[in-house]
């Protein structure tokens, strides 16, 4: 676990002058990172923002990137040095039960990453219970995906990326669980993913879910349709839209495109576009939830519209990181309602044949319906 403080050499030399405090914001590094960090030069009562190791490396790779984490250094805080903090933990054994946090911000961590992190906190959580220890746990991660945590019942403290030092030492030990999915499953005392329940499940707020539905009409077939993706390789162009819409005329098309600022049509007989409305991330998650359909491009939309249990067809192409087993091998067990497209092909992905691959999948779900 590492400590922030002020790099007093570097601004010295850069400003002149040491500040009593400087703000540091690492949404440019992360854009679901949107918590402010004020670091003093004199902390009292704890206010050392920490992070962990894996966060303290990554940021520390990134200054030539952004300056302005030149302003700031990482400090070790270790307990043989005398710091407060908890025990890192690598294992259950021969350690003596106590409350866990759990260190999730990581830079290269997604919305679905997060999500797909869920049956595994929450499997980890029964585990400590069944050890004897207390089975709710605390998570650190980016400030934007608190909403993820809405509801879980295994999680009863949320803090945000970078928590002060006087939060975290009312946890008796922390967990870091990086990127490293082998870790997770020594941790959890498994062989196989499918020994934990592993449907990945997102609660919405009830008052988010009422003010979306009061905003969108609800009569007919509602199809959330998504061509943007934050991998240029992924997004789509508009005239499969056009083909879609062109095959289900009786459908209303809704979208949330951050790119487009008016509410409205994004173009003529486009999808009506909500994203002006949307005012933090659970919105998008009260807007998915008012769907009959989602189609997407975007990874994380398909990973939260299948977590809310919408019928969602995802367009995978472009590069996809996987999780070593487990995610994208166990879908069908993680989301029951996802239709993938190009993801047991290897992403070859037949664009001319696109849309009435869509199409398909568009009829087998209203058929079920």
């Amino acid at each position: 676990m590492y400590g922030i403080t002020l790099d007093t050499t570097h601004l010295l030399m850069t400003l002149g002058q040491i500040p009593d405090s400087a703000t540091l914001c690492l949404e440019d590094a992360n854009p679901y990172m949107t918590q402010q960090i004020t670091v003093y030069f004199t902390p009292q009562n704890g206010q050392i923002p920490v992070l962990s190791w894996q966060l303290a490396y990554q940021l520390d790779q990134h200054r030539k990137q952004h300056p302005g984490l030149r302003y700031f250094r990482f400090v070790p805080l270790s307990r043989e040095e005398g710091w407060p903090v908890p025990r890192k933990l690598e294992d259950f054994d021969n350690v003596p039960p106590g409350r866990v946090l759990f260190l999730l911000a990581n830079l290269r961590r997604g919305l679905g990453d997060m999500l797909l992190l869920l049956p595994i906190l929450k499997a980890q959580a029964k585990t400590l219970g069944q050890r004897g220890w207390p089975s709710q746990i605390g998570v650190s991660s980016a400030k934007r995906f608190e909403p993820i945590f809405f509801q879980c019942p295994f999680v009863d403290r949320v803090l945000p990326e970078c928590p002060l030092l006087n939060e975290v030492i009312s946890f008796d030990y922390v967990i870091e669980y990086g990127m490293q999915i082998y870790r997770m499953k020594h941790l959890l005392g498994i062989r196989d993913w499918r020994e934990i329940d592993l449907q990945v499940r997102l609660q919405v707020p009830s008052e988010i879910i009422e003010y979306w539905r009061n905003e969108i009409p609800q009569d007919g077939i509602k199809i959330f349709y998504n061509w943007m993706s934050s991998d240029s390789q992924r997004t789509l162009s508009y005239d499969y839209f056009k083909a879609i819409k062109a095959a289900f005329p009786e459908a209303t098309y809704y979208t949330s495109h951050r790119g487009e600022a008016m509410l409205g049509e994004i173009f003529p007989g486009g999808p009506f576009n909500l994203s002006p409305k949307e005012r933090f991330l659970v919105d998008l998650f009260g807007i998915l939830s008012q769907m009959d359909i989602v189609i997407t491009a975007n990874t994380g939309v398909a990973h939260a519209a299948a977590a809310l249990g919408k019928p969602t067809i995802v367009i995978f192409t472009g590069v996809l990181n996987g999780w070593e087993g487990y995610w994208p091998q166990l879908y069908p067990y993680l989301y029951p309602t996802m239709h993938p497209i190009g993801l047991k092909e290897d992403l070859q992905i037949d664009l001319n044949s696109l849309p009435r691959t869509i199409q398909q999948h568009i009829e087998a779900i209203l058929a079920a319906a």
